[in-house]
């Protein structure tokens, strides 16, 4: 047995920890949408850096969501864990498993904090992680799944933060 599917069967037996697993794999990134908006309401910030972030959010999140992680999702079969160990997973997911597309997603918007407000940036990246290992412990991604879309996110908001800073 490995180690994943070794934390889901003792998960299974230790209500608690499921509990917070599960929360951290379905809810937290919504928690950084909402601290990420916070930030740009705040009056701290100037029209200009606003601006160029949410430039820089959007373009990222079309490039490793929207281009990327759909593309590999479609493209690569990788079955879930779920499937492959014939278990039952703690949330629901379907399709392809690799790339993780909550990780795609939410990985940007944690750098975009993190490039606001760097005490923000580091408590949105370290939520991240958790919400990695949390759909990594729920049974419904691997560990590569994970790094695969920390890579694909992490590349895209570089590139696109270097294209608008030399543009913008």
């Amino acid at each position: 047995m490995n180690f994943p599917l070794n934390v889901f069967l003792y998960l299974q037996k230790t209500p608690f920890l499921r509990y917070i697993f599960i929360i951290l794999a379905k809810d937290s990134g919504f928690l950084l949408i909402f601290i990420y908006l916070f930030l740009l309401i705040l009056p701290c910030f100037s029209k200009k850096t606003k601006f160029f972030s949410i430039s820089v959010l959007t373009i990222s999140l079309i490039l490793s969501y929207g281009l990327f992680c759909l593309s590999f999702k479609s493209l690569i079969y990788s079955p879930r864990p779920f499937i492959v160990y014939k278990i039952i997973p703690f949330i629901k997911e379907g399709g392809n498993s690799f790339p993780s597309g909550h990780i795609s997603f939410f990985f940007p918007i944690s750098l975009a904090i993190y490039f606001l407000n760097k005490k923000w940036g580091i408590f949105s990246i370290i939520l991240v992680i958790l919400l990695g290992i949390g759909r990594v412990f729920v049974g419904v991604h691997y560990f590569s799944d994970i790094l695969g879309a920390f890579l694909i996110g992490g590349l895209c908001y570089w590139i696109s933060y270097k294209l608008l800073k030399r543009f913008l």
